[in-house]
């Protein structure tokens, strides 16, 4: 139900639209709608991580929020925090719109009330993320738009990883089962297959912890 309703919608603009070119193996596409699915039916939390904090208190609401200070009309402070679910980049690009993934399952946000000015530049270290105003930092400002922050590019690495070891266990396990469509490329034995995804296992655990984001608003 969830797949056809996702084409009626989509088709609406696009007659086109599908993701099966053979009417019977879905893309990355289809795939997640299937995955978004059961971890909606397993009631999987809609948030990554937020941060709260009052500006006019100096006092921190929500999140693993430490060293906050005022600072030239701004705030600085470290979250640590849990990185956001990578995309992939192979799914079509209606995709993530039209079925809301980040707002539905992906939520990272940080909540600044207090602020005084109409504008603010988001800063990671010495480096300029972004910029945003105090409406949307009162909000909660969608931490996602910032390709440059580091829990986005570690994010982006996590899912490089994934690919990579889905890559050597998929074409292993299918030759193990004895799966025979001759377009199928073939794998290795399962057990080096599986000896050589154990070092992207221990990359992708590393990359999955929480990280330390040192952040500055700065008028």
């Amino acid at each position: 139900e969830p797949i056809r309703l996702h084409v009626e919608a989509a088709r609406k603009q696009d007659p086109a639209y599908g993701f099966s070119g053979d009417g019977v193996h879905m893309d990355a596409s289809g795939h997640w709608l299937i995955a978004q699915s059961i971890l909606e039916s397993w009631k999987v939390p809609r948030e990554v991580d937020t941060a709260e904090i009052d500006t006019k208190s100096l006092t921190v609401a929500k999140g693993d929020v430490k060293d906050l200070k005022a600072e030239s009309g701004g705030v600085r402070f470290t979250w640590t925090t849990r990185i956001p679910m990578p995309h992939d980049p192979t799914w079509n690009d209606k995709l993530a719109a039209l079925e809301g993934i980040d707002a539905r399952l992906n939520r990272h946000r940080l909540i600044v009330t207090g602020f005084d000015r109409e504008q603010y530049t988001l800063y990671e270290g010495n480096r300029s993320i972004g910029r945003a105003s105090r409406a949307e930092l009162a909000e909660g400002l969608d931490l996602l738009k910032f390709p440059e922050l580091s829990s986005n590019r570690r994010s982006k690495e996590l899912g490089e990883l994934v690919r990579r070891k889905e890559r050597i266990l998929s074409p292993a396990w299918l030759d193990k089962v004895g799966h025979k469509r001759p377009d199928t490329a073939k794998g290795l034995p399962m057990e080096d297959a599986l000896r050589q995804a154990e070092p992207l296992d221990e990359q992708i655990k590393k990359l999955a912890q929480p990280v330390p984001l040192e952040l500055r608003l700065v008028p």
